[in-house]
């Protein structure tokens, strides 16, 4: 995925600059702060125990007026299915816990969708815009 998005990007003609980082999001530390953060289909992988802290991290690290978008389930809970044939793990907090979280770590939330529909990527459990 991280092949796709490189190639993708390069091959705009954009007066933009980005960064993309391909990192385990719960150990990787920054000293840097970012305009945006964007976490399509990636946090609902981790475990139960790392929801609050990596999206307390996300949070944190956002410049102030920063976007973080990402997709989530919205009920507690995990569970496993198969992706491709592959089996994966998945996990959520209750929608208002994302809520509360992100309230608390002094962000606005833009846009709620539950559920999420969009002719490119099908259909999401929940999205979730903030501004810092």
């Amino acid at each position: 995925m991280v092949r796709l998005i490189l190639h993708y990007s390069n091959s705009f003609n954009c007066d933009y600059q980005a960064t993309f980082l391909h990192a385990d999001i719960q150990s990787w530390q920054s000293s840097l702060t970012y305009d945006a953060i964007i976490a399509f289909d990636s946090l609902f992988h981790l475990r139960m125990t790392s929801q609050v802290p990596v999206l307390t991290k996300l949070c944190k690290w956002l410049n102030p007026g920063g976007v973080l978008l990402f997709t989530h389930g919205k009920k507690t809970g995990e569970i496993t299915g198969k992706m491709f044939g592959i089996l994966f793990s998945y996990s959520s907090l209750d929608q208002s816990d994302y809520q509360n979280l992100l309230h608390s770590q002094g962000l606005l939330l833009l846009r709620v969708e539950a559920p999420y529909q969009h002719p490119s990527t099908e259909s999401r459990d929940l999205l979730m815009v903030a501004r810092k």
